[in-house]
């Protein structure tokens, strides 16, 4: 028996399994779809439609469809973005196994869908210039995609591997491979979508890994992301707002985040290289921070530091020095925005004998957040420090 004629046997063997498991898990019908099926009811592998478009046609209105899709690539070949309003669980037999893409002359999408969907254990080719799968409007909340690569290795347009956009809240976007191409494609692209979940993404060579792109891009929650050999990791444009990165591994992109939304949440992030830089760069001279001269009071005014680092960075450590009051004890806060981050950075040289070093370690503040410091003695008098601190970009 030859091997595909094996892989056949087995498929048969299973098709009974699935229908009788499928109303366990809510499916309400079946289908199948194999490249050797005769193409009639799709109700079994041997009697496998041969398409994936032939199978949703044949999907109910009011149905949970699952369709199972054999081995082999299978061609949507419609034109512009096929789009499909029914509820299906489109399910490969995996990534290295079940191939979907679209090479219709006019196409722009492999597949779309208004509605609830899930797609899972396949992989999804580009082509030239077709965007992968688009989810798009209310309709489609919750939808789930699942242990999916998106191949773009022959593409010559721009492209997003997942486009997410409409309002669509909710989804669960697990489990994703996007292997792109450093010119034109963009791995996923949220453009109006919030309250997301992304969890164990890997985009290696594209444009831009993750692009946020609308005002309404918010509350999406990224875990697990390994993004490498980018043009840009991320893009968060200008009003996504409050979106959380967590566990994050950038590895030789020419930029890892470029990022001008509001309240973006980084944490556990893992660069090449942490390169420790100082602000101010003369060993010299710091930034003059000088107490009101009133008992422990800080002065009116708070004192730029940083306004112009142009990735998201961390502050790691400070330094006071160069008191002109040596027995005083200096009390300094640092302040992002308006939120002191820092209330109780303590040098008394004279007094005391520190050396005015404090290591500490914030989270990561947005690209070109303007950071602030003020100061307090215990004297009656405007005694000044100077302060250096030391940070972090990503």
């Amino acid at each position: 028996m030859t091997d595909q004629h094996y892989f056949q046997s087995v498929l048969q063997e299973t098709s009974a399994a699935i229908l009788e498991s499928a109303s366990e898990h809510g499916y309400t019908a079946v289908l199948f779809v194999d490249a050797s099926g005769n193409n009639t009811d799709g109700l079994t592998w041997t009697n496998a439609y041969t398409s994936i478009p032939t199978a949703l046609a044949a999907c109910g209105a009011n149905d949970f469809t699952l369709i199972n899709i054999g081995a082999g690539v299978y061609d949507i070949n419609i034109t512009g973005n096929p789009t499909y309003t029914v509820n299906v669980h489109i399910k490969g037999l995996g990534r290295e196994i079940t191939q979907v893409k679209n090479t219709h002359g006019s196409a722009t999408a492999v597949l779309k869908f208004t509605v609830f969907c899930m797609i899972t254990d396949l992989t999804i080719d580009c082509g030239t210039g077709e965007d992968g799968i688009i989810l798009d409007g209310t309709n489609a909340h919750g939808s789930i995609l699942d242990n999916l690569t998106f191949d773009f290795a022959a593409l010559a347009g721009a492209a997003d591997g997942i486009q997410l956009t409409g309002g669509i809240k909710f989804l669960k976007i697990h489990n994703i491979h996007i292997h792109g191409e450093t010119t034109n494609t963009t791995g996923i692209r949220t453009s109006d979508s919030l309250d997301n979940e992304f969890n164990n993404i890997h985009i290696h060579d594209s444009l831009v890994g993750i692009h946020l792109d609308n005002t309404a891009d918010h509350s999406n929650h990224f875990t697990n992301l390994h993004i490498m050999g980018c043009a840009k990791g991320l893009l968060i444009d200008t009003g996504a707002d409050n979106n959380m990165f967590t566990s994050i591994e950038f590895h030789n992109n020419t930029v890892n985040s470029d990022d001008t939304g509001a309240g973006t949440f980084y944490k556990d992030v893992k660069l090449d290289t942490e390169i420790i830089k100082v602000t101010p760069v003369t060993a010299s001279v710091g930034t003059l921070l000088t107490s009101k001269n009133v008992i422990n009071t800080y002065a009116d005014s708070d004192i730029a530091v940083i306004s112009n680092i142009t990735t998201p960075f961390k502050i790691i450590g400070a330094f006071l020095g160069n008191p002109t009051d040596a027995t005083a004890t200096y009390l300094a806060k640092i302040i992002a925005g308006s939120v002191t981050f820092i209330e109780g950075l303590l040098f008394f040289e004279g007094k005391f004998g520190g050396n005015g070093f404090t290591h500490f370690k914030t989270n990561w503040f947005a690209k070109n957040t303007a950071i602030t410091a003020n100061v307090k003695t215990e004297n009656a008098a405007a005694d000044a420090v100077e302060l250096w601190l030391l940070y972090v970009a990503m």
